[in-house]
C-alpha cells in the first residue's frame, strides 16, 4: 500500500511546520502520521477471492473506525456482527470479476475484487433491492432453448436482441418481497429464481432538529435497506441503537450551531439530518480593558441562540473594522473611550460586549502559577470533573480577589479571596480565572475543557490558529496527555487544509 498524493502533500507540510523542532520529534511525528494515514484505513480480509456461483465468501473488516457497512457489485451480503466487522457474501451465479466495498464511520471506502466462475444457465442479479416502480434489468446467461418467465407481480419486457438475453422488469408499487422464476423449455424443472425486495425510500423521521446545548435527542430513519451507518458532522456524539442501527442517541458537543448528519443504507442510498444546537445567545468578550498605546485589536464573537446574527459596532466612532465573519467582528480602536458592541440573534435575543480603551496604561500583571493556559481533555470512557488549582506567584500582591468568566460563576471556585484558589470545572467549555489585587494588578489564566482536540485547542472563537496548533503539537509529545494519534491527525489536517470552521 502506498501514500496517495494528498497524504504526501500533508506529510510534506507537517515536516515544514515542524522544522524548528528536534530531529527526534520530527521523526516520531512522521512515523505517527505514516501509521495513521496508511494503516488506519479500513481493510478487507476475504476467506477466498475466487469462488463458483452460489458459494460463500467470509469477510472481515479491520482498521478505520467501526461500525462498518458493506456493498457488493453482485451477489448478496449478510452482516454477521452488530458493528459490521464480519459479513458473509454469497457469490452470484454468473461468471465475472466484481467489486466489494467496505465503508467505515468516517465515510472512508476500501474496495477489493472477487472472482466468480460460473457458465451454466443462470440469472443475474439474483437478489436486488428496488424502490416502488423502479426498473431493473435481469440478464439471462447460458441459454440453450427458449426461456419462460413467471412473475409474482410487476411487469416485464424482453430486451432487444442487440442488448443480449434478458428482461427489463418494473417493480410493483407496494413494498414487499417478490420472486421471478426463469426456466428453459428444454428443461422446465431446472429453474432459476430472482428475488426483488421492494422497499420504501430512505427517509429521516425528523430531517430538521433543533436542540438546546443541554438536550439529548433520539434520531431515527425508516425505509431503505438496513443496516444503516451514520456519518457524524464532527460536533456532537452519536450512540447507535439496535442491530440495524436505525436509531442513534445524539448528544450535543461543545461546539454549537448547525451539524449535518448523513445516514447510508445497504444500497448506498443516503439521507441528511440537520441538527442545530442553539444554546443561549452570547457575545464575548463580556468586559475587556485595553491600552490605546498598544494598538488594541478586539474580536467580538457571537455564539448560541439562532443564527444568523447581527453585530452592531460602537456608535461613537474611534475604531476601524479589521475583519468580519457571519458570527464575529474585529475592531481596532484608535481613541480612548468606553465602547459597546451590540449583538442580536434571529430570535431577537440581544447581548452587549464592552471594551474600555485607556489612553496610556502601564499594565500591572499578577504572576500566576500555572502561567500557561490549561487544557483538559475529557475522554468519553472517563468523564470525570477535573479541578485546576491556581496560585498568585507574586510577593508584591496584596489581598487578591478571584472571579471566573465563561459559563461559570463564583460557586465553581473554592474561594473568592486569597492567593490560592481551586476551580471546579462545571463542564465542557472555555473559561478565564481572573485574579486582581487592590492595586488593580490583574492575572488571567485560561482553562479549556473539551472532549475532542479541535474544541480543546481552537478556543472560544472555534478557529484554529498557528499558535494554538503549535500548543497542540507541544502537548502531543508529552506522554501525560496520551492523545489519540488518529484524532490528532485530523486536527492537524484541519489546520493545514483550512477545512474546519470549529
Amino acid at each position: 500500500m502506498t501514500l496517495v498524493n494528498s497524504e504526501i502533500q500533508f506529510f510534506e507540510k507537517m515536516v515544514f511546520l515542524l522544522a524548528h523542532r528536534t530531529c527526534r520529534q520530527i521523526l516520531l511525528f512522521s512515523l505517527i502520521l505514516f501509521n495513521t494515514s496508511v494503516f488506519a484505513l479500513p481493510t478487507i480480509q476475504l476467506s477466498t477471492d475466487a469462488v463458483a456461483g452460489g458459494e460463500e465468501i467470509f469477510l472481515e473488516a479491520s482498521g478505520g473506525s467501526p461500525p462498518y457497512i458493506w456493498f457488493t457489485e453482485a451477489g448478496s451480503l449478510e452482516q454477521t456482527s452488530d458493528d459490521g466487522k464480519t459479513a458473509t457474501l454469497t457469490a452470484p451465479q454468473v461468471a465475472g470479476d466484481f467489486y466489494l466495498t467496505l465503508r467505515d464511520s468516517q465515510n472512508i471506502d476500501t474496495k477489493t475484487l472477487f472472482q466468480v466462475s460460473w457458465q451454466k444457465f443462470s440469472v443475474t442479479p439474483e437478489y436486488v433491492y428496488a424502490e416502488p416502480g423502479q426498473t431493473i434489468t435481469f440478464g439471462i446467461h447460458g441459454v440453450t432453448s427458449n426461456v419462460k418467465v413467471i412473475e409474482d407481480a410487476g411487469e416485464y419486457l424482453w430486451l432487444p436482441e442487440s442488448s443480449g438475453v434478458g428482461i427489463r422488469y418494473t417493480a410493483p408499487d407496494k413494498p414487499d418481497f417478490y420472486t421471478i422464476t426463469f426456466y428453459q423449455e428444454d428443461n422446465p424443472h431446472d429453474t432459476r429464481l430472482a428475488h426483488v425486495k421492494v422497499y420504501a425510500p430512505l427517509e429521516a423521521l425528523e430531517p430538521e432538529v433543533f436542540l438546546e446545548d443541554y438536550e439529548e435527542q433520539m434520531l431515527q430513519v425508516k425505509g431503505g435497506v438496513p443496516p444503516y451507518i451514520w456519518i457524524e458532522g464532527g460536533k456532537g456524539q452519536l450512540e447507535p441503537q439496535g442491530r440495524d442501527r436505525d436509531r442513534v442517541r445524539y448528544t450535543p458537543g461543545e461546539i454549537i450551531g448547525l451539524e449535518t448528519l448523513t445516514v447510508y443504507d445497504s444500497t448506498n442510498s443516503s439521507v441528511n439530518i440537520r441538527v442545530t444546537v442553539k444554546g443561549l445567545f452570547r457575545l464575548s468578550p463580556n468586559i475587556h480593558s485595553v491600552c490605546l498605546d498598544k494598538n488594541p485589536i478586539v474580536k467580538f464573537v457571537a455564539s448560541g441562540g439562532e443564527a444568523p446574527y447581527s453585530l452592531t459596532p460602537p456608535s461613537q466612532g474611534g475604531w476601524r473594522k479589521v475583519a468580519e465573519t457571519p458570527n464575529s467582528i474585529t475592531l481596532q480602536f484608535t481613541e480612548s473611550d468606553f465602547f459597546e458592541t451590540v449583538g442580536s440573534d434571529n430570535s431577537g435575543e440581544t447581548n452587549i460586549a464592552s471594551v474600555e480603551v485607556d489612553a496610556i496604561c502601564d499594565e500591572c500583571i499578577l504572576k500566576l502559577e500555572p502561567s500557561e493556559p490549561v487544557y483538559l481533555y475529557i475522554q468519553e470512557q472517563n468523564p470525570k470533573i477535573d479541578t485546576v488549582t491556581v496560585s498568585v506567584n507574586d510577593k508584591t500582591a496584596g489581598q487578591v480577589d478571584w472571579l471566573c468568566q465563561g459559563a461559570c460563576d463564583t460557586e465553581d471556585l473554592s474561594t473568592t479571596q486569597g492567593k490560592i484558589v481551586t476551580f471546579f470545572t462545571p463542564g465542557l467549555g472555555h473559561y478565564e480565572l481572573i485574579a486582581q489585587d487592590r492595586s488593580e494588578c490583574t492575572g488571567i489564566l485560561e482553562v479549556h475543557v473539551a472532549n475532542n482536540l479541535l474544541s480543546l485547542y481552537s478556543g472560544a472563537d472555534k478557529k484554529l490558529n498557528a499558535i494554538e496548533m503549535q500548543r497542540a503539537l507541544d502537548d502531543f509529545f508529552e506522554p501525560i496527555y496520551n492523545y489519540s494519534s488518529r484524532e490528532f491527525y485530523y486536527l492537524a489536517a484541519c489546520y493545514l487544509y483550512n477545512e474546519c470552521d470549529g
